[in-house]
């Protein structure tokens, strides 16, 4: 008993909408992987770049420079034969202060009236 042409064509659509599915569903699988496989590239390389950086600074702190420059700024020591100058606190200010009138001085009466108004 033959079987009906449109029977043939029912079973021969279903079996073409079941593998048109199963390639939407590889494909998106495929590009899904891709991007995972990229960000993961961009990640390794933002490692690698910051484990170069950290090297570098454990270089650096490993060297008498920076050994030199802790013992001077947190311990305050120095070598010998060098001197030490002390400058206040009131004295910085006086000269702080000192340097704004010195910049007042230099601008132009334009440039004064333009930072009174703007």
């Amino acid at each position: 008993m033959p079987i009906p042409a449109y029977v043939k064509y029912i079973a021969l659509s279903i079996l073409f909408i079941i593998a048109t599915v199963n390639f939407s569903k590889t494909t998106i699988s495929i590009i899904e992987s891709s991007k995972r496989l990229d960000e993961t590239e961009e990640e390794v390389l933002s490692l690698e770049s910051e484990r170069e950086n950290l090297e570098k600074e454990l270089d650096y702190r490993k060297s008498d420079e920076f050994i030199e420059e802790k013992a001077r700024n947190d311990l305050n020591l120095i070598k010998p034969g060098e001197r030490v100058y002390v400058v206040s606190e009131e004295l910085t200010k006086k000269v702080e202060e000192a340097r704004k009138l010195v910049g007042e001085i230099e601008k132009s009466n334009i440039q004064k009236w333009a930072d009174l108004f703007f």
